[in-house]
């Protein structure tokens, strides 16, 4: 088989609000993606940050795309565990190798349903009997699986076609095998890697009659007359929009309505009369209440969550600030410097737990109140208080809000993928 030309993964190929990361999301709440582009111009939503667990991602995707490529382990600057993690991946791509196949490493192909776009091959193995792709996760706390994935299959729909514009023929039965290699999550055996994959196996056939739906979905999710807001753990688990969504919120609340609503009728609005009379919840309320609890508790945290990243970038306060919070423990600027000068003032048994000086909190109880004022001026220069945590509070709380400048910054247009 011909290899077929692939672009190399790079920066000048930024994430798509109908990439095929987020396309759980926009097949379920078709529109989704243009409110979070409109809140994103607007400043509604502040510029994503990339997160230590996202580098983390990326680290591993480098180490692997250079093991692959020159065929030598490259230097894992002593982590150990992502050199093991990420050698068990290599072993399995190596594995999917034939004398009649050829490889894709990190290769951008154009989304088929939106060709202006690209997807990104971690490992893709194309040989006459068979198509074998690889997708490495390095995330520990969500599990993802590869069976009706939509990411995966949008990915080797994209490949096939573009194979057969180039004059490839696969018959309807032609075997895929689509899968997830994720070392990291935490249910795995780090020393087994059978554990750390999980593969769909489908077809040809199977894979085009998926991309009629997941073409339909994705003209519809643009077409503002007919796009539509269905929240659900799904699509919101990673939607930029979800803590100002006022369709989640309307969903969240909805029937957390009805614990307070007259116009119930039958025994329940008898209930609810009573409960009022006698200034008690019924059982009817607090049913209601505990079973709508959940979401309506999450909804809380991720607009928490939201209104706090739009202060913390800069954004207008409104009815809540930002403040500093209560400081740290004192803690040592240099602790063989203390432990020097508390064995001299106390004596080592009284200054130094094993191999460890004492805390300063611990060591002014020992030292007293009545250290002269060289003596605490010694003792002030080493140690210091971190600064407190950046909270949000009501405007009513009495301590000063702190100025952040306003945050600017490109935006990213996706809802984010696992890594």
């Amino acid at each position: 088989m011909d290899q077929v030309r692939t672009t190399p993964a790079d920066d000048n190929h930024p994430h798509s609000i109908y990439g095929a990361s987020g396309a759980k999301a926009w097949r379920s709440c078709s529109a989704g993606p243009l409110a979070v582009q409109a809140a994103k111009a607007d400043g509604r939503i502040p510029p994503r940050t990339e997160s230590e667990h996202s580098k983390l991602g990326t680290r591993a995707h480098d180490k692997a795309e250079q093991w692959l490529m020159s065929g030598e382990k490259p230097d894992f600057e002593g982590d150990h565990d992502m050199e093991k993690y990420v050698g068990f991946y290599v072993d399995r791509c190596i594995r999917a190798r034939s004398e009649d196949s050829f490889d894709i490493i990190e290769g951008q192909v154009p989304l088929w349903y939106r060709p202006q776009d690209t997807g990104t091959l971690d490992y893709a193995c194309v040989s006459d009997d068979h198509l074998q792709f690889m997708d490495l996760k390095y995330g520990a706390g969500v599990q993802v699986k590869a069976e009706d994935n939509d990411q995966l299959a949008i990915y080797a729909i994209s490949l096939l076609k573009q194979l057969e514009a180039r004059g490839q023929e696969f018959a309807d039965s032609y075997p895929v095998a689509l899968g997830i290699f994720q070392p990291r999550w935490r249910e795995c055996d780090p020393d087994d890697p059978d554990t750390m994959l999980d593969v769909w196996i489908t077809s040809y056939r199977d894979l085009m009659d998926m991309a009629i739906d997941i073409e339909a979905d994705y003209q519809k999710a643009q077409d503002p007359e007919r796009n539509e807001f269905k929240p659900s753990d799904e699509a919101c688990q990673f939607c930029d929009l979800k803590g100002i969504c006022e369709a989640r919120g309307g969903q969240a609340f909805e029937e957390f309505a009805v614990v307070t609503d007259d116009e119930i009728d039958g025994a329940q609005a008898s209930e609810l009369v009573t409960a009022r009379s006698h200034d008690t919840l019924s059982q009817f309320q607090i049913d209601k209440i505990l079973a709508t609890a959940p979401a309506i508790k999450k909804m809380i945290a991720d607009v928490e969550k939201a209104e706090f990243a739009r202060l913390n970038a800069g954004g207008e306060q409104s009815q809540h600030k930002l403040i500093l919070g209560k400081p740290g423990h004192k803690k040592w600027l240099d602790q063989d410097k203390a432990a020097a000068y508390l064995k001299r003032e106390l004596g080592v048994a009284e200054a130094v737990k094993p191999s460890v000086p004492i805390t300063p909190t611990q060591a002014l109880k020992k030292l007293g109140k009545d250290m002269t004022p060289r003596k605490k001026s010694n003792f002030e220069k080493l140690f210091f208080n971190p600064e407190g945590k950046v909270t949000m509070v009501h405007v009513s709380d009495k301590r000063d809000a702190i100025t952040i400048e306003p945050t600017i910054d490109s935006f990213e247009e996706d809802f984010g993928d696992l890594i």
